[in-house]
């Protein structure tokens, strides 16, 4: 990729990384072991989420997903 992108282009290495970013995002909506999320009962009491949630399966909101991205230019012909 980046060997067409200096072809087509008419670039040189040094500045490359202005055209051509790769990496790596990831987000979790939960995660128990860092900061807890509260939750108020009417009766006064509070919970964890996790202890108060009516969703079967609590997992589902605290798995860590990974998005991959490579950005380049759209003219780049590949």
């Amino acid at each position: 990729m980046a060997k067409k992108l200096k072809e087509q282009m008419k670039i040189g290495e040094d500045i490359l990384s202005y055209f051509l970013v790769e990496g790596e995002a990831s987000n979790a909506a939960y995660l128990a072991n860092k900061e807890n999320i509260n939750v108020l009962k009417k009766d006064g009491t509070v919970l964890d989420i996790a202890e108060a949630s009516e969703l079967p399966n609590i997992k589902a909101i605290s798995k860590i997903v990974k998005k991959f991205y490579l950005c380049y230019p759209k003219t780049l012909s590949l």
